[in-house]
């Protein structure tokens, strides 16, 4: 049984209930208590209880009386009692007990194994029970469903009589035939007068007057090849004699399958004939919304036997002008020789297909088109389809695909070159590091005066131009690390004016147009810088003579959606421009295409790296602007760089610039770096500013160093990328040993490994490769506090 059995305690006083609910805990049963006749009542209206152990004398309602109102409510399912009592003993109230109903009347005190075996017995005795119920109720069940069955044993479908004639005939509609069938059916039954008849048909119903469901009936199924649409019922209205074969005769009996066949060979003819007709209008349907254009051709005489709407459009003639021609009448195919040698083609040939084939419309226009054909025979003669597609669309998407693929291969290459900017720069930068490192503490070690101090000067701008360059390819790359601040482009383009006026010379004017209640940006001011210098340094190149001008000019731009229909590349919203322009040669439209590109040039071998627009295109890629470029030859150029606009409105105030100066400190500082040539010119580099310096050349060898020295680290000096373990676990190996300790990472890697690393987090401190001595001892300092 899913359920556990359940024992009610019925007793007024708590200490027996307890006492009962100690002894019963060995029994598989649940135990619910009442502590009054009212009680135990209420709880049977909620519980079915198996036996129910009931204290004689309770105040208010007695054992006995609460044991007569159980057994006298229908609503109860009476329990097994038993009787408990400490009161009275003798025999008078035992029988009393049993009369009233009980089992058993056990007297205190008494053994708990004797109540407990007792117990036992009437919990299987109700199980016993419970089972001997779910068979009687199962037998009652099967008994009602048989008597449900034999009522219903007679076939529950009709029939019809001498209908073959009916059938035979031409019907005007399967239902009128129907109809007409189920009249002629009841005189055909021995009874007549109490026979009536019924067809369904595909969920439509017609019966015989005064037709109604009886248990005297016969049917048969209505049947077509390979499906039954419906059946065919005869029923008896009042009971007759049963026969030794039943209620009606065997003849009748195959009369209605008789019956049922004529009537599905006449369903199957006329369903045969609808759907010839639904199939021709279903072909008419799909020949006039068809989405190509669809000719037919009389396959001996080159006749148009059909030509549907999509096409007459797509030609320009109407139906009336094609119908009845033949084809080399409507020249389609550039003229009457031509269209008399294509329809030769169409008849020799069963099937043809052309994926761009020029048609010739009324008014003499080409349209491309794909054609194919193909012949097959309708009823008796033969036809030729053809089939025409309207390419045009579909050229235009082509062209613009291979645009787009054109543009995806030049983001591909421009990303192969940035990836290999991007490994170069690591080693490079490590090696800067160690020549201007080098250059910078021989510069602060020698006078002036020193011959080799303007050299050593000299190796040290050299190594300056060097990490530009660098910063140059990392700049294309949209891989170097930015320190981004709003700005005014006005206040910025005009602190660098004098310097662009030396940079292109006195021979060229440079003009300076400055618009009015300029929106704000948000760029790296070194990386604007660079912008400004590559677009002059490129309009300088444009202009071979003397007397030209070139101009620099700044203004708010709100792009909406149709500019940047025709400008891929930008994004609806506002914008502040930046705008270079010159009266030079110009470019052809071949040149535009590729200026961007890394190391193209169309300057002489020696005079530039053609690194300088594809720098410009990848700081403003990397500023989420775009670059709009109109040049014609002879007509000059215009470079208009689009920068999305800054909410804020006020403008980051850039700290006026301190002379640089070297910050010493005494702390000890836990050196780690790969590159054995840059750990020693650091370990120099530190000991020169006056730390105590530790180091290591691997992250092994650094938590081994940081487990056995004594004294206190203040600062952990790695870098970020190494082999075997980051800097960053790296970090918080040692942090665990040595809580409290501060970290500072230096990496000639590119910003995107950076950051993968995480480095660049928000309170992290970095330092890129090259540095300075000046840089370093800052940023030292600045970890440390």
């Amino acid at each position: 049984m899913s359920e556990k059995q359940k024992i009610l305690i019925v007793d007024d006083r708590r200490e027996n209930r307890v006492a009962l609910q100690q002894i019963l805990r060995e029994l598989d049963a649940e135990v619910i208590e009442a502590s009054s006749g009212n009680e135990a009542l209420a709880a049977t209206l909620d519980h079915e209880f198996a036996v129910a152990i009931v204290d004689v004398q309770m105040p208010g309602m007695s054992g006995y009386e609460l044991v007569g109102h159980m057994r006298g409510d229908r609503n109860i399912r009476m329990p097994l009692i038993m009787f408990l009592t400490a009161t009275y003993p003798d025999e008078q109230h035992v029988f009393k007990g049993y009369e009233s109903g009980g089992v058993d009347y056990l007297t205190k005190p008494y053994a708990p194994e004797i109540l407990l075996g007792k117990l036992r017995i009437y919990l299987e005795m109700d199980r016993n029970r419970r089972e001997l119920e779910m068979h009687r109720d199962h037998l009652e069940t099967l008994v009602g469903e048989r008597t449900e069955e034999l009522k219903k044993r007679v076939k529950e479908l009709k029939c019809l009589y001498d209908i073959s004639t009916l059938t035979a005939e031409p019907c005007k509609s399967i239902d009128k035939t129907l109809k007409a069938a189920v009249d002629l059916i009841p005189p055909g039954w021995q009874y007549t007068g109490i026979t009536r008849a019924r067809i369904v048909f595909e969920g439509r119903e017609f019966a015989s007057p005064g037709f109604r469901d009886t248990a005297w009936k016969q049917s048969a199924d209505l049947a077509i090849p390979e499906e039954t649409v419906g059946t065919v019922e005869v029923c008896y209205l009042e009971e007759r004699p049963v026969l030794y074969e039943g209620p009606f005769l065997r003849e009748e009996r195959d009369l209605i399958i008789n019956i049922a066949r004529h009537l599905g060979v006449m369903v199957h003819r006329e369903r045969t004939a609808e759907a010839l007709r639904e199939g021709e209008e279903r072909y008419r349907s799909l020949f006039e919304s068809a989405k190509d254009g669809i000719l037919l051709l009389d396959f001996d005489t080159g006749m148009i036997t059909d030509v549907n709407p999509l096409l007459r459009e797509l030609l320009g003639y109407s139906r009336e002008e094609l119908l009845g021609k033949r084809l080399w009448e409507v020249p389609l195919f550039k003229g009457v020789a031509q269209s008399k040698y294509a329809f030769i083609r169409l008849q020799t040939q069963d099937y043809i297909r052309c994926e761009d084939l020029p048609l010739e419309t009324k008014n003499g226009e080409k349209v491309e088109v794909e054609f194919t054909s193909n012949i097959y025979k309708a009823r008796v003669k033969k036809v030729i389809q053809c089939n025409i597609r309207d390419i045009t669309e579909r050229k235009r998407a082509e062209a613009e695909r291979e645009k787009l693929e054109d543009q995806l291969r030049q983001m591909q290459k421009m990303e192969a070159i940035g990836q290999l900017a991007g490994g170069v720069a690591h080693d490079f930068n490590n090696m800067l590091s160690v020549i201007n490192g080098y250059s910078d503490m021989l510069l602060m070690e020698i006078p002036p005066s020193d011959p080799s101090y303007s050299r050593i000067q000299e190796i040290n701008k050299a190594g300056e131009r060097s990490a530009n360059l660098t910063r140059q390819l990392l700049a294309f790359a949209r891989r170097q690390t930015i320190a981004p601040k709003v700005l005014d482009l006005n206040d910025a383009v005009e602190g660098m004016l004098k310097m662009l006026r030396r940079l292109i010379g006195e021979n060229i004017e440079l003009l300076w147009k400055p618009a009015a209640n300029l929106w704000k940006v948000k760029i790296d001011p070194s990386q604007l810088n660079q912008v400004m210098i590559n677009l002059v340094v490129n309009a300088r190149g444009a202009i071979h003579d003397p007397g030209k001008e070139m101009a620099i000019e700044t203004g708010n731009a709100d792009l909406d959606e149709a500019f940047c229909e025709t400008h891929p590349d930008s994004v609806p919203g506002k914008h502040v421009v930046l705008e270079v322009r010159d009266n030079g040669c110009g470019m052809d439209k071949e040149t535009i295409k590729h200026i961007f590109e890394p190391f193209f040039t169309t300057k002489k071998v020696g005079e530039g790296t053609g690194l300088g627009l594809a720098t410009v295109f990848g700081i403003v890629k990397q500023n989420n602007g775009f670059i709009n470029v109109h040049s014609e030859p002879g007509k000059g150029s215009t470079f208009k760089i689009y920068l999305p606009r800054h909410e804020s409105d006020d403008a980051e105030k850039n700290e006026k610039a301190e002379k640089p100066r070297i910050f010493t400190g005494a702390e000890t500082i836990l050196l780690v770096e790969d590159e054995e040539v840059l750990l020693q010119f650091a370990q120099k580099l530190l000991e020169r500013m006056g730390y105590t310096v530790l180091v290591a050349d691997n992250p092994l060898q650094a938590i081994k160093l940081s487990e056995e020295y004594k004294g206190e680290i203040h600062l952990l000096m790695t870098d970020v990328v190494m082999p075997k373990m980051s800097g960053r676990d790296l970090r918080d190996r040692i942090s665990s040993g040595r809580p409290g300790i501060n970290c500072l990472f230096v990496s000639g890697y590119t910003a995107d490994v950076i950051a993968q690393n995480g480095v660049l987090d928000k309170g992290v401190h970095f330092l890129q490769k090259p540095f300075t001595a000046e840089a370093l001892s800052a940023k030292l300092r600045e970890a440390l506090s």
